[in-house]
């Protein structure tokens, strides 16, 4: 397989699509036209037990292809197909000619991804079709590591076909990858001997050893800074610490000065809070018996996600770092990263921070809706600054 660097990142900016607000990276001003895609957009999580969805309206000359990732999608067309698709399928349809087509969200939450495909002009003409693709009926390819399923819907790739026959050339697929990296361990790679490395948890530095990459370096605090409890601690073989993971910037920015803080780019990474409080609760209590979540959201130890999050890349309630990262665009924002840095690789995440959960689930079928209010309640900050939804 050949391996293609990125040329370009393009930000996909809110668009108004009927009732749904979708994300649309294609067509916009950075991205007018990707021949042979004509359109590409997100439609995140939302909740359609209002029967809500996007009602007859025509296609003709390309084919509308949805990747649906939560619930399902109903079609209706004036060929007379009629089929719902749930999540993990695929509905494709061949406009050729020209129809008109209904697509309604089942009750509950979507979420879906749509691309429109140009068809070659040989075939624009052609009678309609519709192919309807159960997540059943698609073939995936698994890596090694289990960490990584690639789902091929058309085209062929890792050796696996796709059952859709296309018009135009394209290899689609969708990807199921388990995060589990660490991005310390990551940027560890590219840093030299003046750059500061702060510790990490015994299992990751075990990780970074082995890859043989850079460890903790620069960190610890001159004798000059001690006082009597830490030369205490130094008895027990405990130095004082200069630099620390998850360090507040306001830390980091006295320690080093204004100077050297403003000619850094300096970035970190926030994370949905309804998430992170489903893994912060499995991470707590690693067995049974647990407590209930509405109990762990009310014993206070969830503040710790806002001092290991907002805290940590505001100064005063003002965001001082250059970025904050979408942990759910981690591939996209990595990228950004590295051309910021101008490394000449990109950034691979080892496989690091085992997960001791084991029920899957979505937040929205683990919290109730009094949990849910204690979260925006908790984290409302968050979620007004990154516009994340629960």
């Amino acid at each position: 397989m050949r391996f293609r660097s990125v040329a370009t990142v393009v930000l996909a900016e809110a668009h108004a699509m009927g009732p749904l607000t979708v994300r649309q990276p294609l067509p916009s001003e950075q991205l007018p036209y990707l021949d042979p895609f004509v359109l590409l957009h997100h439609a995140p999580p939302k909740d359609f037990s209002g029967d809500t969805g996007v009602s007859w309206h025509p296609h003709r000359g390309f084919a509308p292809v949805t990747f649906i990732f939560q619930g399902g999608l109903r079609h209706r067309d004036t060929q007379g197909n009629d089929a719902t698709v749930l999540a993990g399928g695929t509905q494709w349809m061949h406009a050729g000619s020209g129809l008109l087509h209904d697509e309604t969200p089942v009750p509950g939450h979507t979420e879906l991804i749509q691309m429109w495909i140009n068809s070659p002009a040989r075939h624009k003409m052609d009678p309609p079709s519709y192919h309807p693709l159960t997540p059943e009926a698609t073939p995936a390819s698994v890596s090694a590591d289990r960490l990584v399923t690639l789902y091929v819907v058309a085209g062929e790739l890792a050796g696996v076909k796709g059952p859709i026959r296309t018009l135009t050339a394209v290899n689609a697929a969708t990807v199921n990858a388990r995060r589990g990296g660490s991005i310390e361990i990551a940027l560890s790679k590219f840093c030299g001997g003046d750059d500061v490395i702060a510790p990490i948890s015994r299992e990751d530095e075990i990780t970074r050893q082995s890859l043989g990459y850079a460890g903790p370096q620069n960190h610890l605090a001159p004798r000059s800074d001690y006082g009597i409890r830490d030369f205490a601690n130094l008895l027990r073989g405990k130095r004082k610490l200069r630099y620390y993971n998850h360090m507040p910037s306001s830390e980091v920015k006295a320690l080093i000065g204004e100077d050297v803080w403003n000619s850094y780019f300096k970035f970190c990474f926030e994370r949905n809070p309804f998430d992170r409080v489903i893994s912060l609760y499995y991470w707590r209590n690693k067995t049974e018996p647990r407590p209930s979540m509405s109990a762990f959201l009310d014993s206070g130890v969830p503040l710790l996600l806002r001092r290991r999050g907002y805290d940590l890349y505001t100064i005063d309630g003002q965001i001082v770092v250059d970025r904050v990262c979408r942990f759910e665009d981690m591939d996209a924002e990595l990228e950004r990263i590295r051309v910021q840095l101008g490394l000449d690789e990109p950034l691979q995440l080892p496989r690091a921070k085992s997960s001791s959960r084991k029920d899957k689930r979505g937040f929205r079928e683990l919290l109730n809706e009094r949990e849910m209010d204690t979260v925006r309640t908790l984290f409302s900050r968050e979620i007004a600054l990154f516009g994340y939804e629960g």
